[in-house]
């Protein structure tokens, strides 16, 4: 980390800490509430590690601080149906470094409909609202198939709320319209994954015990998969070989036309403003003593790319149950799959194999060179399925103890299988954890 990077942690740090220290001084100028929640967590996996793999950022070593988080919340009403609501949280994989998750002012319009502006949570899933909240729901963690990466937490926008009474029914509709960025570390990336022009609809209707869910989302997603070293490689190969395809003093192959084709295929590979569509169904039913949540989400890129596949359904079934008082027992069974590649990895063949057998009878020694580096086409096959997301099938078995108003001890155990795309490697790892959850 450099100096620059410490000094802005640092101010950063300050900068909430001194925030909410000020909170008396200016709570005579309005009414505020503040509150906090934070949630401790061990985990360690039970099964080999060189032989089944890590899970969930959980190694044979045991994991004590990536999964921990500290939030602070505050929400000024600034009257005359004014108010300002700000979110930092501290995650312990970011070494604790605060992010401001929610900065918006909301303003009444009337009784059934508000209008809130800057940072807001997106409501994509049923727990989004409090989805850092650990007390506020069964899991440790919610099932990663559904809220896991990525996790579009935040747009920065406008957001408008309508929120009535159909007869017996409680009706809450959220439409929103902006921005979204989120660090995406997944598949040796490291980048942020920008959602522009993000605009969406979710439609919540309440009765007694029942809930049911409905969302879209739509957005142009962009990403430099050039943190991929592989990618990467690949990326300035293809930039060689368009200028390769362009000079008319070398090869035999038609330079206008394997040219255009070429820069069609690398901007298939690189993730740049390709449409994308989210949609997700949500349900619940609570008995009391026996309860169940069902969600469901489906990813549409339209533009086939590498490292996010053409499309990713996912999905989790949670049944639980409350025998005894202060206990709760779930189990959840959660699932997500890929659909591969086959028409980029077509287009690469197609394409590059006959140009890559040109280049190797050239006389040429760069041009040779060249395209001994390129990859073949069976070895872009590979190199396409394995980055991308796998199919799981997980189980986590999870008990709760609310020994304290405020605060609750979670056991879980996680059995995850999962298959990569390119060789059909399957594997197994499981783990357990244990966290501790509480509101202030």
């Amino acid at each position: 980390m450099s100096r620059l990077q410490k000094v802005a942690r640092r101010s950063a740090i300050s900068l909430v800490v001194a925030a909410f220290c000020a909170l008396p001084c200016v709570a005579m100028a309005a009414d505020i509430n503040f509150a906090g929640f934070a949630s401790m967590v061990y985990g360690k996996t039970i099964t080999d590690d060189d032989k089944e793999g890590e899970l969930y950022e959980m190694s044979n070593d045991g994991e004590y601080s990536d999964m921990n988080l500290l939030g602070l919340r505050m929400d000024s009403n600034l009257r005359d149906d004014l108010s300002v609501t700000v979110q930092a949280v501290a995650y312990g994989k970011n070494d604790y470094d605060p992010e401001f998750d929610w900065a918006y002012a909301t303003i009444e319009l009337d009784p059934e409909w508000r209008l809130s502006v800057g940072r807001t949570r997106i409501p994509l899933f049923m727990y989004s609202s409090f989805q850092d909240v650990g007390f506020a729901y069964p899991w440790i963690k919610p099932p990663f198939a559904v809220y896991g990466v990525p996790q579009f937490k935040s747009v920065d926008g406008a957001q408008l709320q309508y929120r009535t009474n159909l007869g017996q029914w409680v009706s809450n509709i959220q439409g929103w319209i902006g921005n979204t960025e989120e660090r995406l570390q997944e598949n040796n990336l490291d980048s942020d994954l920008i959602m522009d022009r993000n605009m969406g609809a979710a439609w919540t209707l309440e009765r007694d015990w029942l809930t049911l869910r409905a969302v879209y989302m739509q957005a142009d997603s962009s990403i430099d998969l050039t943190s991929n070293p592989d990618l990467a490689a690949l990326d300035g190969l293809m930039q060689m070989m368009i200028g390769y395809v362009y000079d008319p003093n070398i090869g035999k192959i038609p330079n206008a036309s394997a040219q255009s084709a070429l820069i069609d295929l690398r901007e298939q590979i690189n993730w740049e403003d390709n449409p994308a569509k989210y949609y997700g169904l949500g349900a619940s039913v609570d008995f009391g003593v026996f309860f169940a949540t069902l969600e469901g989400s489906y990813i549409d890129i339209e533009d086939p790319t590498i490292a996010a596949p053409e499309t990713l359904e996912s999905y989790y079934l949670m049944l639980g149950t409350r025998p005894i008082q202060d206990w709760t027992f779930t189990l959840t069974i959660s699932g997500d799959r890929d659909r591969e590649h086959e028409q980029l990895i077509e287009n690469y063949d197609a394409l590059m194999t006959p140009l890559i057998a040109n280049m190797l009878s050239s006389s040429d020694a760069q041009t040779q060179y060249i395209g001994s580096q390129t990859p073949t086409g069976d070895e872009f096959a590979a190199t396409a399925l394995n980055l991308q997301r796998y199919d799981t099938l997980g189980y986590t078995l999870t008990a709760r103890w609310d020994f304290h108003r405020s605060a609750a001890v979670k056991f879980e155990f996680l059995d995850k299988m999962r298959e990569y795309g390119g060789d059909g490697n399957k594997v197994r790892p499981q783990a357990f954890r244990v966290g501790l959850d509480l509101v202030f």
